[in-house]
């Protein structure tokens, strides 16, 4: 019986994958796939991150390059799949069996992007382009990308916004159950207010020069007027959440 092609194509592909990627981090194999072969978790100096990412794995024997990518056609199915369901980042590898290199790209951030103005989910697939620079054995710069991707997925799956606020209030109002804290959140950004509930002894020192310090001191204590404050231009002790 003759084994086809395409199986060791698949099997090159992962050995490259593999090999490429670091024996520290936990590989678990999905099966079935249902569009992801592999989920990753990163370990970083022997310490368990909880920082995870999934993998779809396409193995050929080469790849067109044009304009520094190389093209894949992808199925939507699978991408829309990763786009409304998946918890985690997906990222594409692509390998060229060959040459024994890959490369990856992050889907989701690719469709929310790439993608944005492009009617790819009434397609039954898609041409993605993946740089040659995500070459999946320079480690470091995978990892950053992990981390962003990891940071855009809390953005595209955000938890209740009242659920979110609460455990927001909770959080810092850990630090100090002198202090309770209300959160406003807007697109803008989050806003606190500090309501303390008993006498809370603290000090402010102010930095950032004589001149500087002495005009934020004037206008926040003598003229009772609101002050914009840089990182390193105040120092703060007695509270945890102040500080």
């Amino acid at each position: 019986m003759q084994r086809p092609e395409q199986h060791e194509i698949d099997e090159a592909a992962r050995r490259v994958l593999k090999n490429a990627l670091p024996t520290a981090w936990i590989r678990r194999p999905q099966s079935p796939d249902y569009g992801i072969d592999y989920q990753y978790e990163i370990v970083d100096s022997g310490k368990v991150r909880g920082l995870s990412f999934a993998v779809q794995l396409k193995g050929k024997k080469s790849y067109e390059v044009r304009d520094q990518t190389v093209t894949y056609q992808l199925e939507t199915r699978h991408l829309k799949y990763y786009v409304d369901d998946q918890r985690y980042p997906v990222f594409l590898v692509v390998v060229d069996v060959t040459e024994s290199k890959g490369w990856w790209l992050f889907l989701q951030g690719y469709a929310m992007n790439e993608l944005a103005r492009v009617d790819w989910r009434s397609q039954d697939s898609i041409a993605v382009h993946v740089p040659l620079q995500n070459e999946i054995t320079k480690i470091d710069v995978l990892l950053r990308a992990v981390e962003e991707a990891d940071r855009s997925m809390s953005e595209l799956r955000p938890a209740a916004v009242k659920g979110a606020i609460v455990a927001e209030r909770k959080r810092m109002e850990s630090l100090d159950p002198r202090i309770h804290v209300d959160v406003t959140a807007t697109e803008s950004g989050s806003h606190y207010q500090l309501n303390p509930i008993e006498p809370v002894t603290f000090t402010v020192m102010l930095k950032g020069g004589g001149d500087k310090a002495s005009r934020m001191a004037e206008d926040l204590i003598d003229r009772g007027v609101p002050v914009n404050v840089n990182a390193g231009d105040i120092e703060v002790k007695g509270s945890a959440l102040m500080e």
